[in-house]
């Protein structure tokens, strides 16, 4: 026994270090195995949760919310009414112009006598001569009591004798003198003139008339305050160039 025992520790006594040594070595690889498991598992719980963040499925992003879009308060647009049509007007036919009518006798005041005198004249009054024209000679007035120029010729005739225009004119003045009462005063034309006085008050002619030769206009009247005393007569005058001038030297035949 002693001796296999002995063999046995001899055996084995020479391999003792190196079981110890590998029994050593297994214990230190476990323990490096386990404090290695301990530090991986550490370091793994220590990485899950940034693993659960790396790996975790991202979240989809929320939509932002549409803002509700603010509809703007829109007055009511009123219908639209269509214009009214318009029916064209015809237009008027023009109305011709009216033939003008011929001028009457007796004209405005812008006609205008002859730029000549006339050469032909008829009595203005059927009568005789009472007082002839006379402007050297001086006449005695019956009516003014005294003795003056006597500046036409009266003609005596029936009260209301028509009295007629001794040639052809127009009337420039109707008036009413103060001493020879109603006067009507004729423009022939070349610087003639005819005057008319102690007419009825209202001779048939105005101012403005064209008169021809014979035409009446007025009567004989008794209006003359200078010459009341006198027969019922016309003073008669005429005017060559303003001045006054004998009316018998224009009528080729006698006073009737």
């Amino acid at each position: 026994m002693n001796n296999e025992e002995n063999s046995k520790k001899r055996r084995f006594g020479r391999g003792a270090p190196i079981i110890a040594l590998l029994l050593g070595l297994a214990l230190l690889a476990g323990v490096t195995t386990r404090i290695v498991s301990a530090s991986l598992k550490r370091a793994q719980e220590e990485a899950e949760p940034v693993m659960s963040v790396a790996t975790a499925k991202p979240t989809s992003p929320q939509r932002p919310t549409a803002v509700p879009k603010t509809t703007a308060e829109v007055a009511p647009v009123p219908p639209v009414t269509a214009a009214p049509s318009v029916k064209p007007t015809a237009t008027p036919a023009p109305t011709p112009a009216p033939t003008p009518t011929p001028a009457p006798t007796t004209a405005l005041s812008e006609d205008k006598p002859s730029s000549t005198a006339p050469t032909a004249f008829v009595r203005p009054v059927a009568g005789t001569l009472e007082t002839p024209f006379s402007v050297e000679a001086l006449v005695y007035s019956r009516a003014m009591a005294d003795w003056r120029v006597h500046t036409g010729a009266d003609y005596a005739a029936a009260l209301g004798a028509k009295v007629v225009a001794v040639a052809d004119g127009v009337v420039r003045e109707v008036r009413e003198d103060v001493m020879l009462g109603t006067t009507v005063v004729i423009d022939h034309g070349g610087e003639l003139t005819s005057v008319y006085a102690n007419l009825a008050a209202l001779p048939t002619v105005s101012e403005g008339d064209a008169v021809t030769m014979g035409q009446t206009i007025g009567s004989v009247g008794a209006t003359a305050l200078s010459e009341a005393a006198d027969v019922c007569h016309l003073h008669f005058e005429m005017l060559k160039n303003g001045e006054l001038i004998d009316p018998e030297d224009l009528f080729s035949g006698p006073a009737r």
